[in-house]
């Protein structure tokens, strides 16, 4: 038990320090993870998890640094540079992942149905 407890507040101080703007490398140093990756693994889990409670918080805090990155770039996007472009989707994507509307929900037996509404067969004109 005492490991898991001990996982457990690293995982919280973890949450405390991202939200207080430590990069995953400062996280790890003060934490106690042998790298970065240890840092970010341990930081997606909770969020994942919802282990702790400051995790709203810090999705709050990472949802507010990625809708001022994307602002700041909006316009380069939208008038067409591909780097900007590129960067505004992958914004876009960390906080579909942030927020968990990536994942799926869980699987039926029954196939998907689709809904396939037009003009019957032919030409179209031709039934009007």
């Amino acid at each position: 038990m005492r490991t898991i407890a001990t996982a457990r507040l690293k995982r919280t101080r973890a949450v405390e320090l991202v939200a207080q703007g430590m990069s995953y490398e400062e996280v790890a140093r003060a934490v106690g993870y042998g790298h970065r990756g240890r840092a970010h693994r341990a930081l997606s889990r909770t969020l994942s998890d919802r282990e702790v409670e400051g995790v709203d918080e810090l999705r709050a805090v990472e949802l507010a640094r990625l809708d001022r990155l994307q602002v700041s770039i909006w316009e380069q996007a939208v008038g067409g540079d591909v780097r900007a472009v590129a960067a505004v989707v992958r914004i876009i994507e960390l906080r579909v992942r942030l927020l968990g509307l990536g994942q799926r929900g869980p699987r039926h037996d029954e196939p998907d149905q689709v809904l396939v509404v037009g003009a019957p067969e032919g030409n179209v004109e031709g039934n009007m």
